[in-house]
């Protein structure tokens, strides 16, 4: 069985509620929507309040100048509501941060070496988990290849067993 080369890190459930309990509003969003909606930090960095969506869709605007819709919690929804029109995170000349400068932010407010890239691997592990279909969770991502998705994607040895046991 061949091994990927660079294992999924998906950031784990303690490292999510540490950031969340300690987060202010801003920074809350910001992990949620990386670990909840699974956006890159360059898509979290240029959200904006008119891209939520009736129904909890948000219109995500991804690499390459694709654009996809993802279903987001009501709680998230309600936060970008809640936030005054205009880009999610505006910096100071009508702009939006930079994507560095999210992942920077993010990143001070995550334990140990957690990043926002490895919230997007949480999003995309428990999407998986949940739902074993990677063509939805490929679509939620926003990738254009599926192997570049069974790279986000972290399974427990429970679930390699049971695959393994399904062929006995």
């Amino acid at each position: 069985m061949r091994c990927p080369k660079q294992p999924p890190r998906p950031a784990g459930d303690d490292v999510w509620q540490a950031a969340l309990a300690k987060a202010d509003r801003r920074i809350e969003l910001m992990i949620r929507l990386a670990g909840e909606a699974g956006l890159r930090r360059a898509e979290a960095a240029q959200a904006h309040t008119g891209d939520l969506m009736d129904g909890g869709l948000l219109l995500v605007h991804g690499k390459g100048g694709k654009r996809r819709i993802v279903p987001i919690s009501d709680y998230l929804a309600a936060l970008i509501r809640d936030t005054p029109h205009g880009y999610l995170f505006p910096n100071g000349t009508g702009g939006h941060l930079t994507a560095e400068h999210v992942g920077k932010l993010v990143s001070r407010a995550l334990p140990g070496d957690a990043t926002m890239h490895t919230l997007r691997h949480r999003y995309a592990t428990r999407a998986y988990r949940g739902s074993h279909n990677l063509r939805a969770v490929q679509q939620l991502l926003g990738h254009a290849s599926i192997v570049t998705t069974e790279r986000y994607t972290a399974l427990c040895d429970d679930e390699v067993r049971a695959a393994a046991a399904a062929a006995w």
